[in-house]
């Protein structure tokens, strides 16, 4: 039984760390050496030790086999390897989908370095602390146009920077040329700005610079930014405030006349001592506004209100200060002050730097990116620019309403290799084929480059995953482990599981020829009466005593509960040598009694010889003991078909290592 348990420990468990092991010593002048050879497969004696602290680690003390003994399995365990080889086992594609995916699976926490996500989200609440007061200039230039239009976009953006340095008035600039419409108004002003705002690498760039500089252009998915940096100062804290909104309708002069006059009265009836809670009720139509009596809870400069509304809130300095109407395209504002403090700990805002990590596209794949990357220089990484071109040039607009074909290819061409391997028309193609619709991009372009990076980071990390076994020796010897655990496992499934599973008249033959192997040991059958109290269970005693003939457990019940119905119960149970310690302890003599704890009297009524077990009872035992028996003569049949052999010497320096 020690060995089909080792058996079933290399199949099932492998995979697994093991703690507390019994380990075994190598000499350091044999480690790499050849200890054994199996067919043509020659095996180290580091290999050996491996196996021998592997999988003595998943047993208890009583089970740890011996190192003669460990050799035995470990050759029957390279044998079943070599078998399961040689018949393919391993080529199935239900084995390779299963193998790959685990592959995949595990190699992650070797390629991604999570410490990354984390340290970028403690950055981001150390960046709370600092307010960048920033104007800028927006160039448009989607990362995936074509490279002419992004090489003119970021030459557009480098001739300006180059005039806003040698004093060109910045605002004008950003009137004159910038692409963002929510800001050139303003001379591209953004107010103060602080963490978690602006796109990351915007961020990155920001954080990383001085007052007064102008920088740029900086790279976003969208097109460069030149910004300049007009103050820094520490953050102005939280602030817990109310709002009364007056709306209006911006393109009629009317509307926006009245929302003023409204607020002018607002205004001076706070002024004038009534409660802000009582006009809330009266004038904010906005019903989330009414619901919570103005009240927007605690905010922060990270918080995306408008940058005029957040400062005229951090300028109040006292609880219950309101400010002077506040005009903006939507209405008219009033606020009051409900709350002031430092910013809370970094705890506070683990929820929200969390959801921000996840949703913002510039965030959300910080480690994979930086995977990438890295990846692209050690693989490496090269592409073809001028195939990309001429293969997009082969998609044509159809694909923006998902019915685009795939062509065929006068020529295969590659468009990119990751270390020796080529990456073609014919593979692209096939992904594009199967991503073509996007709701948001109407540039066939624009969207053929987005999948190509697609495709070209999972490329980068298929081939990752794919050599990570040649650059990691720990995630080589994981993988090998699963790898031969599934082929092993399949190669007995075949051999043993299966055939005894099938072969049910075999399983019953094996039940009848070893009948001793079945027995069920000596047990007895007891009663229970659980009696009402102390004298309830003396009567059920007497009666006990008198000749069983005289008095069944059912006659004695039927004596003592025919004043009431509750003064006893009964029940029943059997018990087998070994199940019970205190039942064990006890004389098994039919017809015996023994009075227990609260009122309850057991009798035995009735001893249980050793018998055979019935086969549906026992058929479980039966069919494991038939599948040992099974591979036993399966690995007998190994040993006939693969020669091994065993360098003594080397051996005998183990043994000799082990027993000091």
């Amino acid at each position: 039984m020690k060995k089909q348990f080792v058996s079933l420990v290399c199949i099932v468990l492998i995979g697994f760390s093991y703690i507390n092991a019994q380990t075994i010593q190598i000499p350091d002048s044999i480690k790499q050496k050849v200890l054994l050879t199996v067919d043509t497969a020659s095996i180290t004696a580091d290999e050996f030790a491996w196996f021998y602290n592997k999988y003595n680690s998943y047993l208890d003390s009583s089970l740890i086999v011996s190192i003669e003994e460990s050799m035995q399995l470990f050759i029957d365990y390279k044998m079943k390897i070599i078998d399961a080889e040689r018949q393919k086992l391993d080529t199935t594609d239900k084995f390779k989908d299963e193998f790959y995916s685990y592959l995949k699976s595990t190699a992650k926490s070797y390629l991604y370095n999570d410490t990354l996500e984390h340290l970028a989200k403690v950055q981001a609440y150390e960046r709370l602390q600092t307010d960048y007061n920033i104007s800028h200039i927006f160039i448009r230039s989607n990362v995936y146009s074509n490279p002419k239009d992004t090489l003119a976009a970021y030459k557009k953006a480098l001739s300006l920077k180059k005039e806003l340095e040698a004093g060109a008035d910045f605002g004008k600039y950003a009137q004159l040329y910038s692409d963002d419409t929510f800001t050139k108004e303003y001379g591209g002003n953004l107010g103060y700005i602080t963490s978690m705002i602006l796109p990351l690498p915007y961020e990155h760039a920001v954080y990383a610079s001085k007052k007064g500089s102008i920088i740029g252009p900086i790279r976003t998915e969208q097109g460069y930014y030149i910004t300049k940096i007009n103050d820094i100062r520490p953050t102005k804290g939280q602030v817990k405030a109310s709002l009364i909104v007056i709306y209006h309708d911006s393109k009629h002069a009317d509307s926006v006349r009245k929302a003023k006059l409204i607020a002018d009265t607002v205004y001076n009836r706070l002024l004038a001592g009534e409660s802000f809670d009582t006009l809330s009720n009266i004038y904010n139509l906005n019903q989330r506004l009414y619901s919570s009596k103005g009240d927007i809870g605690w905010l922060d400069n990270s918080m995306r209100y408008d940058p005029p509304l957040k400062e005229a809130l951090f300028a109040m300095q006292q609880i219950g200060d309101i400010t002077k109407p506040l005009y903006f395209d939507y209405g008219v504002v009033i606020a009051q002050l409900t709350g002031k403090s430092e910013l809370a700990d970094i705890k506070s805002y683990v929820k929200t730097i969390n959801k921000l990590f996840k949703k913002d596209e510039t965030r959300k794949n910080v480690v994979k990116e930086a995977f990438y990357a890295e990846y692209k220089k050690t693989a490496p990484y090269k592409q073809q620019s001028q195939t990309i071109a001429n293969f997009i040039s082969l998609v044509d607009n159809s694909i923006l309403l998902g019915k685009w074909t795939k062509p065929s290819f006068t020529e295969n061409k590659t468009l990119f290799t990751i270390g020796k391997e080529s990456y073609t028309y014919e593979d692209f193609s096939q992904y594009l084929f199967e991503n073509q619709k996007s709701k948001h991009i109407s540039d066939k372009e624009v969207l053929v480059r987005m999948r190509l990076q697609e495709y070209v980071n999972n490329m980068l990390e298929q081939h990752a995953v794919q050599h990570l076994h040649l650059r990691n020796q720990e995630f080589a010897r994981i993988m090998q482990e699963y790898h031969d655990g599934m082929i092993i496992y399949e190669l007995m499934n075949n051999e043993v599981f299966q055939k005894a599973n099938k072969d049910s008249a075999a399983v019953y033959q094996w039940y009848i020829a070893h009948p001793q192997d079945y027995l069920q040991t000596e047990g007895i059958r007891v009663s229970y009466f659980m009696c009402k109290d102390a004298k309830i269970a003396k009567k059920v005693v007497s009666l006990i005593q008198k000749p069983q003939s005289s008095f069944t457990d059912q006659s004695i019940v039927t004596t003592i509960n025919k004043k009431s119905m509750d003064n006893v119960l009964l029940d029943s149970a059997v018990f087998y040598r070994g199940q019970d310690s205190f039942v064990d302890s006890l004389e098994w003599k039919t017809g015996s009694y023994h009075i227990l704890e609260n009122n309850k009297v057991m009798r035995i009524t009735k001893h249980i010889p050793v018998q055979p077990m019935p086969f549906e009872t026992c058929k479980n035992a039966v069919i494991s003991d038939y599948q040992s028996y099974l591979e036993d003569v399966w690995v007998q049949s190994l040993r006939k078909k693969y020669s091994y052999s065993l360098n003594q010497s080397y051996f005998s320096l183990i043994l000799a290592k082990n027993s000091q």
